[in-house]
């Protein structure tokens, strides 16, 4: 009776052995089908396994633990249809209709809940007597435990679960969240990853990014405006200042056209009154560069308007006899720098000479363009003072947009030449 018994165990092994791997290998062939795998990978392996203990108990003759067998096979069967609408729910109608996306662990907490809902029904119904009060009391205090245990990494996940339906913020906005500022690059169901302006990757639970002041710098509107403070002299018009600050923000690329900069008078401070000039920008991304080309393009604009920005009442500013200065240097104080043109980046130092830009080769600065002549002007110093004279070229010459014949030169002015701009600099040595 015995070796019988022994056999059929084996024999019924052996069948649902070999069924349960065929299905497996059915499923890794499967497996490379994005559809199965989001659909029906796990019903089905769940489904598969159940059969299997249900077949093995059938062919061995265990009548006593069959109807637990059938049980979990209606388990496996009704939750894998419970599956298949949850993953439709998540995959269509949040994430691809409405672009919301859940976290995973939400989703497979969610389906093991269900899953074990019912298979504890069906135990109910299929096995006679059997009881769940036993487990509804080891659930309940499991519960308590694992809850205390878990208090935080549950507020994370509640946290997180609020993030993804309310999206305050997406991956690759710029945001500030607890005083860090950065790009998202990820968020989980547990921490909030940004990316600093240094290349730090910070990560925030999502519990503090719920409780904290959170700043979204793209959304819903990529356009941002800063505003750029500057302390002028009393002495100075505002109507000058406005004109000056204004003119610096149209010379940067980046700083949107619409809506136009504009300057607002902040307040009048102890020895400087304080203008604030307002731009726009669309690229976050870039803001700190284009805030400072647009600092250094003031400092050159207020240059060419004769405003010198004043030094604190309370600051003491000794001026001292600059020591002897080599021969060399004496020479090169002051100087041209290229900063649109061929040449955009080179800089060429003045002397007392006179200085000649054209196209012919014999110029000291040689411009290959076609829109300068020959000799098209020429840069001199007469009485420590320098000067531009237009050499009769075909096109003319601008200076700070204006056309010259001859004019005298101030520190920041911008000297157009075909295609190509020169800023007049005075160079000071300590």
């Amino acid at each position: 009776m015995e070796p019988l018994s022994l056999l059929v165990l084996l024999k019924g092994a052996a069948v649902a052995g070999l069924g349960l791997a065929f299905c497996i290998v059915l499923a890794r062939l499967l497996g490379k089908q994005q559809w199965f795998v989001v659909w029906v990978k796990r019903p089905f392996l769940f489904t598969v396994f159940s059969a299997a203990v249900w077949l093995f108990f059938r062919l061995a003759g265990l009548a006593a633990l069959e109807r637990y067998a059938i049980a979990l096979l209606a388990a496996a069967l009704l939750g894998g249809i419970v599956h298949i609408v949850v993953a439709f729910i998540f995959t269509v109608f949040f994430s691809r209709q409405r672009d919301i996306h859940l976290p995973p662990l939400l989703r497979n907490v969610i389906l093991s809940a269900t899953y074990l809902t019912i298979l504890l029904v069906a135990l109910k119904i299929a096995v006679p007597g059997f009881s769940l009060s036993p487990l509804v009391l080891a659930s309940g205090v499991l519960s308590l435990v694992v809850g205390l245990a878990l208090q935080d990494v549950l507020s994370n996940l509640i946290a997180g679960v609020t993030l993804s339906v309310e999206r305050p913020f997406r991956v690759d906005d710029w945001v500030s969240i607890a005083g860090q500022e950065g790009k998202v690059v990820e968020i989980t169901w547990r921490t909030t990853k940004i990316q600093t302006r240094q290349n730090d990757y910070v990560i925030i639970p999502n519990r503090t990014v719920a409780e904290r002041e959170l700043r979204n710098f793209v959304y819903p509107n990529k356009m941002h405006r800063p505003i750029i403070e500057i302390g002028l002299p009393y002495s100075t018009l505002p109507s000058i200042a406005e004109e000056a600050l204004i003119e610096a923000a149209k010379k940067v690329p980046g700083v949107l056209e619409r809506p136009a900069p504009r300057v607002v008078l902040q307040s009048f401070d102890e020895s400087s009154i304080t203008y604030g000039l307002v731009i726009a920008i669309d690229d976050y991304d870039s803001d700190r560069r284009i805030q400072s080309e647009v600092r250094k393009e003031i400092y050159y604009a207020l240059k060419r308007y004769g405003v010198v920005i004043p030094f604190p009442i309370r600051t003491i500013h000794l001026h001292r006899s600059a020591p002897p200065v080599e021969e060399w240097k004496e020479a090169y104080r002051h100087r041209l720098q290229a900063i649109l043109g061929p040449k955009k980046g080179e800089i060429f130092p003045l002397a007392d000479a006179t200085v000649r830009i054209g196209r012919g080769e014999e110029c000291e600065i040689n411009l290959h363009d076609p829109a300068v002549s020959k000799e098209h002007v020429r840069i001199g110093c007469e009485d420590g003072r320098y000067f531009v004279e237009d050499a009769g070229s075909k096109y003319g010459t601008l200076v700070n947009g204006r056309k010259v014949e001859r004019a005298r030169l101030r520190s920041g002015d911008e000297i157009t030449i075909g295609e190509s701009v020169f800023r007049f600099e005075a160079v000071e040595f300590e």
